[in-house]
């Protein structure tokens, strides 16, 4: 997808935020794809719903377990722990 349009130019202009879903799997934090993309929907529908309008919403966002993770956290990667 990032290939359909100017991605640098995307960046500069507006802030960019990658969600890391994670859960605890054999004692370290792994991604598992069909909760990834679960969470993606679910996330989706937690920004209309709540018609969020600052990224800093985005934190409150709890589904299943999964929970804003600030320690994790970095500016522009925000990972969800389940």
């Amino acid at each position: 997808m990032k290939d359909l349009f100017d991605w640098k130019r995307v960046e500069r202009e507006v802030q960019v935020i990658t969600p890391e879903f994670r859960v605890w799997k054999g004692g370290k934090l792994a991604t598992v794809v069909i909760y990834a993309k679960m969470c993606r929907g679910e996330m989706t529908r937690f920004f209309i719903k709540n018609r969020v309008t600052h990224p800093e919403q985005l934190k409150n966002f709890a589904w299943e377990g999964f929970a804003f993770d600030e320690e994790r956290s970095t500016d522009n990667h925000w990972w969800f722990i389940a």
